[in-house]
């Protein structure tokens, strides 16, 4: 078997390719290999995936205080509690 040469910039070998006599192309180069990458799994998106959504929902969350908050200090008709002073 002849050595492969590799090109520097895609990792993968360098082959020549040949007309077969039918018109059609064919690859010399014949390693027995498999010259795909592994697909590779990272974590760290889903930590980001997280984030976002845990972000979200404390920004909800804190929104529905605070506008309960506002509609509670701009209604007049609830009554002013008890420790309160009277005007």
């Amino acid at each position: 078997m002849p050595p492969v040469e590799f090109s520097p910039e895609s990792r993968r070998p360098v082959c020549g390719e040949e007309r077969s006599a039918l018109g059609g192309r064919q690859s010399s180069c014949n390693t027995g290999l498999a010259m795909t990458e592994p697909n590779r799994k990272y974590k760290w998106p889903w930590f980001v995936l997280a984030a976002v959504i845990l972000f979200i929902a404390l920004a909800v969350m804190w929104m529905s205080i605070a506008v309960h908050k506002e509609e509670r200090q701009r209604d007049f008709g609830t009554p002013l509690p008890a420790s309160a002073p009277a005007k």
